[in-house]
Order: C-alpha cells, then structure tokens, then sequence
C-alpha cells in the first residue's frame, strides 16, 4: 500500500504544495495566538525591529501576498515553458520527471505557502488595535526572503535541467536506482527464503495440476508488482503463484495477471488483484528498467530526426544505454523463482530477459539510423562495453544482436574510410566474443 502511494504522490504535483498550504495556515494560527498570548514575553527576546504596528503589518503583508502571488504565476509559466522544451525537444516521457522532482514542487509550494500566510495573517489582523504591536509580519518577511532564495535556486536548476547532458545523467541514474532497489528486494528475499534465476522450469520440478486464473481490475499499464506480499499470501494459502505479465505491460480488465496453483485443494481463493498489482494510465519506473532504458532511447531517436539532426546526442545517449545495459547483465536474467524458509516455492515472477531488453532499447534507434554511420558506430561501442565482461550467458546473444545490427545498416552508403572505421571496431567485437571477424566485417 505504501508503494502504491508513493507512486501516486510522484505522478501529482500538487502533493506537496497542498502540505505546504496546509502548514501555512497552521502557522498563521500559531503566530497569532503567539502574538495574542505571549507578546510581552517575547519582546524580552526579539529585537524591537521584529514588531510592527498592525498597520505598518497590513500594508507589509499586502506586498508580500501580491508579490509572491506574481512570481508564483511567472514560476508556473516557466515550468510550462520547460514542459514544453521536454516534450518537443526531448521525450513526453521526460515529462514526469521534471514534474516529480521535488524541487520544482517544493518552490510551487513556498511561493503558494506565503501568500497563504499572508492572506491568513491579514483575515486574523483586522480585528486587532491599529497601534498594537505584533510580530506576525515579520515572520511573514522571513518567508519571502526564503521564497527570493528558492526563486534564485529554482532558476539556476531550469538551466541545468534543459541541458541535455544533464538531463541523459538524470535518467541513467533513475535506471540505475531501480536497478538497486530491484537486487535490495532480491536480497531482502534471501534472507527469508530463497530466490532462483536463469533456470528453466523443468528444471524447477514443478507439477502443475490446478490453476485459478486471476484478470485485472483495471485496463492500464502494470506500474508495481508487491512481490513480498504475493509471497506472503502463497505461503499462508500453501500455493504457488504465477505472474503472466510483466512491470510495464499493458493490459485490459479481461487481461490474465497471475496464476494461482492449487494442488492441494479445489475451492477458490480469495485473492484481491488491486492489493499486489498497481495499474495505472502510465509506465512508471518504481520497478520498470525497460520505461527507464525507453526515455534514453526516445533522446536519442528526436536528436537523429531531420528536423533536430544531432548525431552527438544521439550518441552521448546511446552510451548510456549500453553502460546501463552492462549493469542489467550482470544480475537481471528474466524469470524468477521465490522460495520461502522451507524452501517451498511460492511464487513465478515473470520478467523481461536480457535478450529482449537489448532488442527492444535499439531496434528503432537501428532502423532510423540506417545511414548514421556516427550512430551505428556508437550501438557497436555498446556492445563492445557489454562484451568486455566476458560473461558465457550472454555471448549468444551479443552474437546474434550484432549481425542483425549490421544486416540491417545500408552497406551501400559507406566508403573505405567508413569501412576501416567500422571493421575496427567489429575486430575488437570478434575478439572479445570469440568468433572470426571475417563473419561481421563489412567487405
């Protein structure tokens, strides 16, 4: 359930703006009641300049209000502006990403958060002497120099943001944080069961008799998968539960998402699907490595279109890709087998294998970039940084990967300097995969 909010909070913009609302008028009533019942206690610690008269207070907190009432307005034009700039020049799918960061929404919520105070302070102010002495406006001023200060900030994370090297840094971190908090979950498993992987079923000894077969609530794009809690409920019910889709799959209300194997007894369960499976009208990368890998290759596709035509960031994200897909490699190998303490097989969670992320992060950027020999030669730097780690279990597939990637480039297009520049490169392939160079040279 926890997660499941989490996602939701991170989708919306208005999560902590509305926190920050909240508190304000929650500040606003304690510095008047301060104000009301502690005054002369607080003039033994508060300078003298702290006090205004309440209408040196008023005419304070108006200019306060109108003031970050206005640069709210110019915040929220800028962050269309970006908007804008991301899903023109970049990806839609970047789009969330500048939306949850929590900066951004943290400065919506301090502007907003003043001018709140303000206007509150004001209502609780008219019914004070005019010549009382009161320490709310000074707060008040304390909150605008803070807004000035976020303000500032603000404008110096907008121009970062829209550099497009940093923007490629953002998401292959994103992918790598999802990447660790995939292997902490495995980890975590270990200490209470344990998880195989890479294995084929048969291997598994599993004897499939009677399965239940669960659709979703919901049509959408499957967003999280509560793997512990589907444990949980396997080993209390003494079955074995089967996922038939995968974290970012689309799928309909009739759509079929888990198996429940029941050999013991015959009754149906009581499953609820909406408790352990959160669909949603959007990808989100909380556990989806592909969504992450997807936002980097979308880049990488507007940069080689006619109408931007910049082979440089093109290449700069197709880097990424590959260092991210050397990390994948190396510990996500598709279905997964969770056992409990007895060593009891409770649950089938079944996931994209290595071979279909590979495919699927570069077909498009390969057709498109039939002609782009600086593109092409970037996809086979990728495979030279994922064939540098020398593991057996995916030579097949680097194998396999890099003739499709060169049966499709137009050899018509190149040249013998082109052809040097490329067999270079595919020499130090076939070293590395350990197969004769003249099967992928370019002739």
């Amino acid at each position: 359930m926890i997660a499941k909010a989490i996602i939701r909070f991170k989708q919306s913009i208005w999560f902590i703006p509305s926190l920050f609302i909240v508190g304000a008028v929650v500040l606003a009533f304690v510095t008047t009641a301060i104000d009301n019942a502690f005054q002369h206690q607080l003039r033994l610690f508060l300078p003298s300049f702290a006090f205004t008269s309440v209408n040196l207070g008023r005419a304070i907190l108006t200019v306060i209000a109108t003031s970050l009432l206005t640069m709210t307005t110019i915040t929220f034009s800028t962050i269309m502006v970006v908007l804008s700039i991301y899903s023109s020049q970049f990806s839609p799918r970047t789009l969330q990403n500048f939306i949850s960061d929590q900066l951004t929404q943290i400065v919506l919520g301090i502007f907003i958060a003043g001018f709140t105070y303000s206007i509150v302070s004001l209502i609780f102010m008219h019914e004070r002497e005019p010549e009382t002495l009161v320490f709310s406006a000074f707060f008040a001023i304390i909150l605008a120099l803070i807004s000035i200060g976020y303000f500032i900030r603000f404008l110096q994370y907008i121009t970062n943001s829209i550099q497009i090297h940093n923007l490629i840094e953002k998401l292959s971190s994103e992918v790598t944080n999802t990447l660790k908090n995939k292997k902490k979950m495995i980890d975590e498993q270990k200490k209470s069961g344990s998880v195989l992987s890479g294995v084929k079923e048969g291997m598994i000894g599993l004897h499939k008799i009677h399965a239940e077969k669960l659709s979703a609530n919901s049509s959408g794009h499957v967003q999280y998968i509560d793997t512990e809690g589907l444990i949980k409920f396997a080993k209390n019910n003494q079955v074995i539960l089967e996922t038939t889709v995968r974290i970012g799959d689309y799928v309909g209300k009739a759509s079929i998402v888990l198996l429940i194997w029941n050999n013991k007894q015959e009754e149906e369960l009581n499953c609820n699907i909406s408790k352990y499976f959160t669909i949603g009208n959007y990808k989100n990368t909380a556990q989806d490595l592909d969504f992450g890998l997807q936002k980097l290759e979308e880049i990488a596709l507007r940069a080689i279109s006619p109408s931007i035509n910049d082979p440089n960031t093109a290449m700069l994200s197709v880097r990424n890709m590959g260092t991210l897909l050397l990390e994948i490699c190396k510990q996500y190998t598709g279905k997964k087998y969770f056992y409990d303490q007895q060593q009891s097989l409770r649950l089938i969670l079944v996931e994209r294998t290595f071979e279909d992320m590979l495919y699927s992060s570069f077909y498009k950027i390969l057709n498109f970039s039939r002609d782009q020999i600086s593109v092409f030669s970037a996809v086979l730097e990728v495979i030279t940084i994922i064939a540098e780690h020398k593991d057996t279990r995916i030579k097949n597939i680097l194998v396999a990967f890099c003739k499709y990637a060169i049966d499709g480039f137009n050899h018509q297009i190149l040249q013998q300097n082109d052809k040097d520049f490329l067999n270079n490169k595919l020499k130090t392939i076939a070293e590395l995969l350990d197969i004769e160079p003249k099967t992928i040279l370019f002739a």
